[in-house]
């Protein structure tokens, strides 16, 4: 547009300046410009804004990241264990006292006496049908090592002795089991109720049967000591 007005401009043709006539009033000079339809102002540029200065990036605030709950895998259930037991110390155990049989026999002894028929003094050596088996060889009446006591009994058999013999022990606790033979008679082991041995009884019928002899050995007659000689057969 601008130059569009200028190029009308410039193709009006100027009126000739007439020569000034001295003393007259110089005409008013007619701007061209005035002439000329004002062209239309140019619209005023509207000043580019300022591009506002960039903050400052803030900075975000810290946050904490929240723990996601993550599932676990669910071990499987173990037993727990027992502790191991801690052991008691073992009291020493002192070793139990040797047995004393004294108070046993001593009881036993009592009770053959009270046997009916008992007679006090020993028997003789003619009573027995194998009297060397009970006494030294060439010795009268002195008894084989090993025995303790003989108890005669007269008018009574060995059955009915031995029967006198097994309650009395029954009564005191005792066990009277049969071990073997010896000198004509049966061999008992007489003990208490723990096992332990308090004598080893013989039950000899005498001659002709009438009359008993009840022998007590400190050990079995049929298994005497290595220190102990064997009686005479």
């Amino acid at each position: 547009m601008s130059v569009a007005l200028h190029a009308l401009i410039l193709a009006i043709p100027l009126p000739s300046t007439p020569e000034a006539k001295p003393e007259e009033k110089p005409e008013e000079s007619v701007q061209l410009s005035s002439l000329v339809a004002s062209p239309t102002p140019k619209p005023a540029a509207s000043p580019v804004a300022k591009k506002a200065a960039p903050k400052p990036p803030t900075k975000a605030a810290s946050t904490v990241p929240v723990p996601i709950a993550r599932s676990r895998p669910v071990p499987n259930p173990v037993a727990p264990r027992t502790p191991a037991a801690t052991p008691a110390p073992t009291a020493s155990v002192s070793p139990s006292p040797e047995f004393d049989s004294s108070a046993a026999q001593a009881d036993f002894q009592e009770s053959l006496s009270k046997i009916p028929g008992a007679i006090e003094s020993p028997p003789s050596p003619r009573v027995f049908r194998q009297p060397d088996d009970f006494y030294s060889p060439g010795e009268d009446e002195e008894l084989l090592a090993g025995i303790i006591k003989m108890q005669w009994v007269n008018d009574m058999p060995a059955a009915s002795v031995l029967a006198e013999l097994q309650e009395s022990a029954r009564l005191r606790g005792f066990t009277f089991d049969s071990i073997g033979d010896y000198g004509g008679g049966q061999v008992y082991e007489l003990k208490t109720a723990e096992g332990e041995t308090i004598y080893f009884v013989n039950v000899v019928p005498g001659k002709g049967g009438a009359s008993t002899v009840v022998v007590t050995w400190e050990y079995d007659p049929n298994s005497p000591p290595p220190t102990v000689p064997p009686a005479v057969q």
